[in-house]
């Protein structure tokens, strides 16, 4: 009698070592999980903060991307400017330096003839 109640009390602590066991390895599970989502959250924010930081990163790059076209495209109208102003008054000079050499042989052919 003695012997089987030590039989079922070892048997019992099996099982209750098993279930314990169960319960531990349950538990884990859960804590892992708990844990786990306390880090998603504190990453969460660093996420959002970087992904924040890219969206301006971004906007600003946008911003100087058309301001230099803006000024690039004002400097080239104003270069364009200048070389038509430059090739107007080319063709000015030319044309009164001919003037000039006319009007020199007509009063060379005045005088002289």
């Amino acid at each position: 009698r003695k012997q089987d109640l030590n039989n079922r009390l070892r048997s019992a602590r099996a099982e209750v070592a098993i279930m314990i066991q169960c319960t531990y390895e349950l538990a884990v599970v859960h804590a892992q999980k708990i844990v786990r989502r306390y880090l998603a959250r504190c990453r969460l924010d660093s996420i959002r903060q970087a992904k924040d930081e890219f969206a301006r990163f971004c906007a600003a790059l946008e911003i100087q991307r058309l301001a230099r076209g803006k000024l690039a495209n004002n400097l080239l109208i104003e270069l364009r400017q200048q070389r038509d102003c430059f090739m107007a008054t080319k063709i000015q000079s030319i044309a009164r330096m001919r003037q000039a050499v006319w009007e020199r042989k007509r009063l060379w052919g005045l005088y002289f003839l």
